[in-house]
């Protein structure tokens, strides 16, 4: 390893440099010094002789992450705390594994070092603004660096080396040295500005990044200035509740036009919120458009959304760059800013700064004045950082909405002017200036600078050229080039693939030089590490080249004759992204080019972009041929294509190509020329325009002899295009209509599109032999049949043996159709026989996979269906989106060679219910059509609710019946629409069918007809629309209002269809608890003077903490409007002791009658009384007036209004039947405290309990028919649908078509116990099929799955995501969920072969609807609700086929058995049943006997009791043990006495009274008996338990 004796030291730092590297392994201790004299090299047996070289106060050290690793090793060896290699390996170990942060802590930040100081260019390597994406390795720095060799470390550090690798070794380390020597000589600059800083205010800041100076630097001068002490600065902050945004506009904004002041104003009343700390600020974006530039606003700068395009200064404009100077330290400065809990000291140290690099500035002093400039620029990220002293989120927004609003004006009024403004970005504009309006430019920019006292720099660009406004390159009149993005130059600070693409488009746009000239092996300026891109493995893969193991940081070339590189982790092997044939240069001696670069690919990837940029320019001048062009990239049409209707207004940058619309709406037809050899019709061409690709000649494609396409003018022509028989027949495709052809951009094979001629008329005698020959094809829609294979459900099986010929021709176009695809064109198969046409191959988005799957050349495959339809699919999630969309390009394409025919739906339908299919579900067919006007169908999994819905639904639309389908959520919204794309074939749009889903649609695609909702798009339905799908929440009130969604008027206007799906979740979801006071715990936090109020959710003593005196009954209501617009109501949940108080909300008059006390639950209960009529003389309410606000009165006084059974709760303690107040408390005796009952909610707290009716209410008036849909209905929810329906008529579906063949249904009398200690008791379950547990709520479920061990392959599906260990994602076996959660009801789970359900699903009392108002009431429908709700859970896995396993823990047999006659429908054999009461060992064992052989074994319980008494009744029967059950009872019971009374004469001996031993013993628990015998033998001082 060569290394340069010499190290270059920086101008005025008189001190000793020196750079270095630690190594550490078990046997073997290396440090390496490079100094101004030379390499210094220590080994573990020189340590004192390295002492006494760091022991030098003169000597500065430089590494790279020395900070946390070197530096440690280097103070512990000098305080001869490690003595030894061994020791001092020991040490780096514990620095690495941070098992010893004493140690780490004090060895770093209290240990001083012997040596003047250290240098961690690690600190230095990255900008702030780069954070996110963390620190660079040296290795990645190393690669930035073009250096000549990149090595990761040779051995495993635990290895104990051998002599020859210790040299190894050394030369690795030698290595490492040199990149930290080249990165020093690069951040010269960067060290000298902070000695500069040094200097001038004696801080230490040598390897801080520019925010953590400014941080430094300012903080310390403020401490000098306001002359307050640092800890007390460290306790100041800002907070804020709100931030109101007029408060942070300045006083001279002001607009002109219209637009703009409805935004000022709209922003004047905005409010922002904080959540968790951190401000809410959404609600601020906004995009305008100012003479047809859109411009994009938000929390941060303004940035105006820029197409492509490329501009140049010419005799008659000139292009204009204007930035702020100091944009964000100007608002600051002028608006006299500084954050809340500062004084005006910080703004005057801001603006002294700021007049010292002005000063500096003009007396030349560069480096003090670029020092500066750190500091100032810094000084506003500050603001935002948390962590920082300056932090001040209201001056953050002050500054940005400043910012923005400001350089707003200034556009506003050169767009008035009509000068074009070009582009905006946080602190400046470029603008296109007519020469004449130069002058009228200046002066706007002049009255600018005036009125807002910001000053304005002026450049002036020879060229503009941008991709948008994070790519662009500018080369100005004198002055550097500006680049940014894909045309920047190589970036110490971020990673530099292929940056010959860089150079490329900058020779080109710049200096007018081919992409062929930069990229090329004759370039004289030509370096291989401008080809180059780097990858960086994760820790624990390994690199491979075929079995070749590599290093994790590896840098290649893209290469004619390379190797696929890989990484492989636990027996995955993932392709590495953009390396499919490339060559690892890790080693670089040479950096000319190799023979085998691949130039193509390059040139390729250049010329895209530049395509794409100039595709708007080019298209534009194909309008003024007579030609109607769009996007298209091999031989793909854009999303919102419809080839028959000319779209005009495209966006042409986003594909690397452009297209014609053919056919009669465009007169233009296409002859393309795929087979020259085959075509006999070339002497009726006629000269007029041709495309040609590559080295093709026109004149060679009029003769026909070459592939190319004819252009001709053509409008009445009795033809259609032509499919894939017509071209093996004539050689030729007839293109007119449905089809576009490419006439500019990319040819898959690299080469480009070229159109030349003119547009001619069609010849007669050609237009004479097409009409001839071609004829419209009508194909007939097959329904796709299903056939099991990779990824479940594959649409179609295979073609007849008879028609091979027709395969032939389909596989061979199949193949077209890939080599064609803009991400398929590169992809690797091979031909899979089999009883379908397939192509197999590794998965073309397998870097979508990430680390948590790779892909094998098996798991991804296109198949041709039976209905002649294309299906692409992969074994892995993480790229089901991808394939999604390109399943949709895919049959676009194929469609343009098999084109179908549209049908209506009544022709879709025919074919759909005639079949068997349809009387498989008969029974629940029938019940839809049943002639009563509202229907509740109650039918159990499997029945066909589903199917049915859909078929009944499409029935209707196809019938021209308005309709509505509504259910829980937007996953089960999924599957109805996929279950009717499905089976019809179509799109919902060209089915007159709409879905209403809050905040986006799901279709992926971006055509016009794409309904993107929010949460008032109800509103807005399309007039065509016969079939609506929604959820829940449309069919309910807004929030906490007397709003409702205006989807109502609809079904009201047509006399709709309503089905709603679901119908238990329905009624749960329209009932509201709200709190009328609630109760708050007072308390200081530690170091803080001000005590603060926090809300207490459940009553601290029914845990036995008994301290009523820090609980206080408050009221602190908030109602306001959340980020969705949706009006919320809840108590504050924090406040200050200052602001807290008992404020009650202004409610309307509430009249109660019947108040009851269940003392059971010591709860009140009072029902509210309600207006007879009102609900049907109510006015619905869809749309606030102008200038109208929420009104928390009158929405209550609604919901009381149209509430079933509205009532008024509250608990209280409970001491022998009475209800008592926190201040009864403090008049009771010790005896009678130690008896209290406390609720588990906070008690004397009222609870307005209301479930809605007046949805319900309002269908019923206005719906033609209502059907109502579950599994299970309980009878509280059957009597709330009664009294909304009068007309109601249940149906109950008793048979099941979809049976699994067979299942047990075990019940256990205790909790489930899924581990002991490590051991999980369940793991032998997945060999069966996976595990689903349902817990009772959501931090048990959450609790449960952290108590697995982290290699278990376990997951918790939370509400809306799954949570799993990264090495599981794909092949976790067990699932833990919640009862109530998204997957406990509606989703059928047939993957799952044994759940685990805990049937204490209980809810509080409060949440029921109650008939009558006593504790048998209460206890039926709690009950009932537990029942219900575990008969849901279990019913997840009842689909699907095979041996299947249900347990259910806390329950009775009684129970068990009743469940079992629920199920008994749903399976094909008689349903096995056991129970055991607490023996979890033979639970399992029983469980996993019976999937392994169908047979039930019931095996004798063995209890802890029957140990306890050791009379061998382990072996009796269990009928035998309930015999002798008294025994038991008495035995342990008595032996739980007897350790009570142990437990009390402990706590007696060490002076606990009788009072505190029972509270601290739970003795309230026991019988009065029991208390008394322990109380009498504590008391008497007795021996005798």
């Amino acid at each position: 390893m060569n290394i340069n004796g010499k190290i270059e030291n920086i101008t005025g730092f008189n001190k000793k440099l020196a750079i270095y590297d630690i190594e550490v392994y078990p046997n073997f201790f290396l440090v390496v010094f490079l100094t101004e004299e030379g390499l210094q090299v220590f080994t573990g047996e020189q340590l004192e002789s390295l002492k006494s070289f760091i022991a030098d106060p003169e000597l500065v050290l430089i590494g790279y992450n020395n900070l946390s690793y070197d530096d440690i090793i280097l103070k512990a060896i000098y305080k001869e705390y490690y003595k030894t290699a061994e020791e001092i390996y020991q040490l780096s170990q514990e620095i690495i594994t941070r098992s010893n942060d004493d140690m780490f802590n004090r060895l770093k930040w209290r240990t001083k070092t012997p040596w003047y100081k250290s240098i961690d260019l690690m600190q230095l390597a990255f900008k702030d603004d780069d954070m996110i994406g963390g620190k660079a390795s040296l290795k990645e720095i190393a690669v930035r660096l073009k250096c000549e060799k990149i090595q990761d470390l040779p051995y495993d550090f635990n290895k104990e080396l051998t002599a020859e690798e210790m040299e190894n070794v050394k030369t690795y380390c030698m290595n490492d040295i040199h990149i930290t020597a080249e990165l020093w000589n690069r951040l010269h600059k960067a060290i000298e500005l902070r000695l500069q800083l040094e200097h001038l205010y004696h801080v230490d800041v040598i390897t801080a990044s520019e925010a953590q100076c400014a941080e430094t630097i300012l903080k310390e001068l403020y401490i000098r200035r306001s002359g307050i002490r640092p800890e007390q600065l460290k306790a100041l902050r800002t907070d804020y509740k709100e931030i109101a945004v007029s408060d942070c506009i300045a006083a001279n904004i002001q607009f002109k036009t219209a637009a703009l002041e409805d935004l000022l104003n709209e922003w004047k009343g905005l409010k922002l919120q904080f959540f968790n700390g951190v401000l809410q600020d959404k609600t601020l974006k906004r995009e305008i458009t100012l003479k047809n530039k859109a411009y994009s606003l938000g929390s941060g700068g303004i940035h105006s959304i820029d197409d492509p395009a490329v501009y140049s200064t010419t005799e008659d404009r000139i292009i204009y760059d204007v930035d702020v100077t100091s944009y964000y330290p100007s608002i600051i400065l002028n608006m006299n800013l500084h954050p809340g809990h500062l004084t005006s000291v910080w703004t005057d140290i801001l603006k002294e700064l700021t007049t010292e690099r002005i000063a500096a500035k003009k007396a030349g002093e560069k480096l003090k004045a670029d020092s500066l400039k750190i500091v100032i620029n810094s000084a506003y990220g500050k603001t935002g950082n948390q962590y920082s002293f300056m932090c001040d989120p209201k001056l953050m927004l002050t500054v940005t909405i400043t910012g923005q609003l400001s350089l707003l004006m200034l556009i506003e009024q050169l767009s008035e002017a009509g000068i074009e403004v070009l582009s905006a970005n946080t602190d400046g504009i470029t603008a296109s200036v007519k020469v004449q309006d130069v002058a009228a430019f200046t002066s706007i920019c002049n009255t600018w600078q005036e009125n807002t006292g910001f000053n304005l720099e002026k450049t002036v660009y020879k060229k503009y050229i941008r991709r948008d406004i994070n790519n662009y390159i500018a080369e100005p009149v004198d002055g550097y080039i500006k680049k940014k993005g894909i045309f920047d130059d190589w970036n110490l600070y971020k990673k530099n693939d292929c940056k010959i693409i860089s150079k490329a488009l900058e020779n080109y746009f710049l200096k007018n030089i081919p992409v062929e000239e930069t990229i090329s092996l004759s370039n004289d300026q030509a370096d291989i590490h401008d080809y180059l891109q780097s990858y960086k493995a994760a820790k624990g893969f390994i690199v491979y080249i075929g079995e070749q193991p590599q290093q994790r940081t590896n840098r290649w070339y893209v290469s004619t004759e390379g190797y696929t590189l890989e990484k492989r982790k636990d027996g995955k092997t993932i392709k590495v992204e953009n390396a499919g044939s490339v060559k690892v240069v890790n080693e670089i001696i040479d950096t000319g080019l190799p023979a085998d670069l691949d130039l193509n690919f390059y040139r390729q990837e250049a010329k895209e972009i530049i395509i794409k940029m100039e595709n708007s320019a080019k298209a534009e001048r194909l309008k003024l041929l007579g030609l109607f062009p769009l996007p298209k990239e091999y031989k793909y049409n854009p999303k919102g294509s419809r080839l028959n209707e000319i779209k005009t207004d495209w966006n042409f940058s986003k594909k690397a190509g452009i297209g014609v619309y053919t056919g009669q709406a465009a007169g233009l037809i296409a002859i393309d020329i795929d087979h020259p050899e085959k075509v006999q019709i070339s002497n009726l061409f006629s000269d007029t325009m041709i495309v040609t690709h590559g080295e093709a000649a026109p004149a060679e494609v009029l003769k026909g002899k070459v592939k190319g396409t004819l252009l001709y003018k053509a409008v009445d022509l009795d033809t259609c295009s032509t499919d894939g028989e017509f071209l093996n027949k004539h050689g030729i495709e007839v293109i007119y209509g449905s089809k576009t052809v490419q006439v500019l951009g990319l040819h898959p094979d690299g080469t480009d599109y070229k159109l030349s001629g003119e547009l001619k008329e069609l010849p007669a005698e050609l237009r004479t032999w097409i009409e001839e020959n071609t004829k419209k094809k009508k194909r007939n829609r097959k329904k796709a049949s299903k056939e099991a294979d990779l990824f479940g459900d594959h649409p179609g099986t295979c073609p007849d043996a008879q028609q091979e010929d027709q395969s032939e021709k389909q596989v061979d176009l199949l193949k077209k159709i890939i080599s064609e695809d803009e991400e398929l064109h590169r992809w690797k198969y091979r031909e899979v026989e089999g009883n379908f046409i397939k192509l197999q191959g590794s998965c073309p988005y397998e870097h979508i996979h990430g680390d948590k799957g790779g892909s094998t050349d098996s798991q991804f495959d296109i198949i041709i269906t039976d209905n002649n339809t294309l299906y692409a699919g992969c074994f892995h999630q993480s790229c089901k989106d991808e394939v999604k969309r390109l399943n949709y390009r895919l049959n676009e394409r194929w469609l343009e060679y098999y084109p179908k025919e549209k049908v209506n739906l009544k022709t879709i339908l025919s074919s759909l219910f005639s079949g068997s299919e349809a009387a498989e579900f008969r029974q629940i067919s029938e019940a839809f059509k049943q002639p009563e006007r509202v229907k509740l169908i109650a039918a159990p999994t499997g029945s066909g609710k589903t199917y049915s819905s859909v078929s009944y639904f499409l029935q209707k639309v196809a019938a021209g019946e308005h309709i509505i389908y509504c259910t829980s959520n937007k996953t089960s919204m999924a599957e109805f629409i996929e279950a009717i794309e499905e089976r019809t074939g179509q799109q919902l749009k060209d089915l007159k069918i709409q879905q209403l889903r809050s905040g986006y649609a799901m279709d992926e695609t971006s055509d016009d007809d794409t309904d993107i909702e929010d949460q008032e798009a109800a509103a807005d339905i399309k007039d065509k629309t016969i079939g609506i799908i929604t959820h829940h929440t449309y069919f309910s009130r807004k929030g906490i209002s007397d709003l409702f969604y205006s989807v109502l008027t609809w079904i009201e206007k047509y006399n709709a269809i309503v089905i709603i799906d679901e119908i238990d979740s329905y009624i749960q979801a329209q009932s509201k608890l709200i709190p009328i006071e609630s109760r708050y715990r007072k308390l200081k936090p530690k170091g803080s003077e001000i005590a603060y109020y926090y809300r207490r959710n459940k009553c601290p003593s029914f845990k036995g903490k008994h301290n009523c005196s820090t609980c206080h009954l408050g009221s602190l209501p908030k109602y306001e409007v959340n980020m969705y617009h949706i009006p919320v109501f809840y108590h504050i949940p924090k406040t200050e002791e200052s602001n807290f108080t008992l404020n009650p909300m202004e409610l309307p008059d509430i009249k109660c009658t019947n108040k009851v006390f269940i003392q059971e639950r010591g709860l009140y209960i009072e029902q509210v009384e309600q207006h007879e009529n009102l609900l049907k003389n109510k006015v619905y309410k869809f749309h606030m007036k102008d200038n109208e606000l929420f009104n928390f009165k009158t929405a209550i006084s609604d919901m009381i209004e149209t509430a079933y059974n509205p009532v008024l709760y509250s608990y209280h303690p409970v001491l022998k039947g009475k209800a008592l107040s926190p201040d009864d408390l403090e008049d009771l005796s010790e005896d009678d405290k130690v008896k209290i009952r406390y609720p588990y909610m906070p008690c004397m707290v009222h609870y307005l309990s209301l479930t809605d009716i007046a949805v319900p209410y309002y269908l019923n008036q206005a719906a033609k028919e209502i059907i109502l849909l579950s599994a299970t209905v309980s009878q509280s929810n059957k009597n709330y649908l009664k009294t909304c329906f009068n007309d109601l008529q249940e149906i109950n579906i008793i048979e099941s078509t979809q049976k699994i063949d067979e299942l047990m249904i075990i019940g256990y009398g205790k909790e489930f116990r899924y581990l002991k200690q490590d051991n999980v008791l369940i793991e032998n379950l997945q060999e069966f099929g996976k595990v689903l547990i349902f817990e009772p709520n959501k931090s048990e479920a959450g609790s449960l799955y952290k108590k697995f061990p982290q290699n278990f392959p376990v997951a918790h599906f939370k509400q809306d995501d799954i949570e799993v260990n990264e090495k599981f994602s794909e092949c976790w076996k067990y699932m833990i969920s919640h009862s109530r959660g998204n997957i406990g009801r509606a989703v059928n789970l047939p993957q799952f072969y044994t759940c685990f359900v805990d049937s204490t699903i209980f809810k509080p009392s409060n949440s029921y609807n109650l008939q009558e108002f006593n504790i048998e009431e209460i206890k039926r429908l709690q009950q009932d609700d537990r029942i219900t709700t575990t008969i849901q859970n279990a019913g997840r896995i009842l689909r699907g086929s095979g041996r299947k396993v249900i347990a259910i823990s806390h329950i009775e047999k009684e129970e068990i058995d009743f469940i079992a006659d629920k199920f008994k429908v749903m399976v094909n054999s008689e349903i096995k049943t056991a129970y055991y009461s607490e023996d979890h060992n033979v639970l399992l064992k029983t469980i996993e006997d019976y999937h392994r052989t169908g047979e039930l074994i019931i095996y004798p319980e063995v209890k802890k009791l029957d140990k306890a008494l050791g009379d061998g009744l382990s072996k009796l029967s269990h009928k035998q043990r309930t015999e002798v059950k008294g025994k038991y009872d008495q035995v342990k019971q008595e032996k739980k006495i007897a350790g009570k009374i142990r437990l009390a004469r402990s706590l007696k001996d060490e002076g606990y009274s009788w009072s505190k031993i029972y509270i601290t013993l739970h003795l309230a628990r026991l019988q009065k008996e029991d208390q008394d015998k322990i109380k009498e033998v504590i008391e008497s001082g007795e021996n005798n338990e």
